[in-house]
């Protein structure tokens, strides 16, 4: 099953690889404020001899982890770095929340078109409604989170870590619900045009229909992503970087890792669509 829709998405390359492109760039933009930041967070600081130990991007992670580990002394880090990265991940979240709505329109266009000069017809036609589809899953989100952690961190202080695991287990179970509720929710609006909260609730029954094949995709999707993220892992490990041109080896290879993540991500959502069947009147 998923293997099939892999092979449909690799027909449609040229519009994957416009979607990484606008993807890049908004990355790109989005770090530029950093950069101030990062120049003097580096200033007069020697390579660190663990810099490329575990991952190619072992400086970005020594940077953020001075603003979110409670390991890491707070005093000395001057206040605007910590104000410009705020703000930067702000930023990066709402572009993404909004423009991540568009692009998954546009591209569930083509793959139910089958045509890649559908994609911005699809943006333009789709684009709001799964935009506000997604700001009402992160809505759904953030309840979810606050009603997870609050018992969570009770049962930590009160009881103990173990029990507390289990409880954030159990109640991580509506999380993963909603995240399918949000997926089966595109194609009512796609197919259907819907209003994005009908469909959002709406797609709460769908997600019972099938439901072996439906596991059947979810475990598919999950082992590929797996071969992947063991198949990079065993390269970065592999390779030894000691100069410029493995340098820029390494950000080759994670670029194509991320491209691969794309695929397989929509990939997934096809296989999503072809599990559900909707009738003009909505119902099952």
């Amino acid at each position: 099953m998923i293997l099939s829709t892999i092979l449909k998405n690799i027909s449609i390359i040229k519009v994957h690889i416009l979607v990484f492109i606008l993807k890049s760039a908004i990355i790109f933009l989005s770090l530029v404020p950093l950069r101030q930041a990062m120049i003097t967070f580096f200033s007069g600081k020697t390579i660190n001899e663990d810099m490329f130990a575990n991952s190619d991007l072992n400086a970005f992670h020594e940077f953020f982890s001075l603003f979110v580990s409670p390991d890491m002394p707070w005093y000395g880090v001057p206040q605007f770095l910590t104000i410009i990265l705020v703000i930067t991940v702000a930023i990066f979240f709402l572009l993404f929340l909004f423009l991540d709505g568009f692009i998954d329109a546009g591209m569930l266009n083509v793959l139910e078109t089958g045509r890649t000069s559908s994609f911005f017809k699809g943006m333009r036609t789709y684009g709001f409604s799964f935009f506000k589809l997604r700001l009402i899953n992160v809505i759904l989100f953030l309840i979810i989170l606050t009603i997870v952690l609050v018992p969570v961190m009770y049962f930590y202080i009160i009881e103990s870590f173990n029990f507390s695991i289990g409880v954030f287990i159990l109640l991580a179970i509506p999380f993963m619900l909603a995240l399918k509720m949000f997926d089966h929710g595109k194609y009512i609006v796609l197919r259907e045009h819907k209003k994005p909260w009908r469909a959002f609730f709406l797609s709460l029954k769908l997600i019972f229909k099938n439901m072996k094949q439906a596991l059947t995709l979810n475990i598919q999707t999950l082992l590929v992503f797996l071969l992947g993220y063991f198949l990079y892992m065993f390269l970065d490990e592999a390779l030894i970087v000691n100069n410029a041109g493995k340098i820029w080896l390494m950000v080759i290879l994670h670029q194509l890792t991320l491209f691969g993540k794309q695929i397989l991500r929509y990939s997934y959502m096809v296989g999503v669509g072809n599990l559900i069947e909707i009738k003009n009147n909505g119902k099952k």
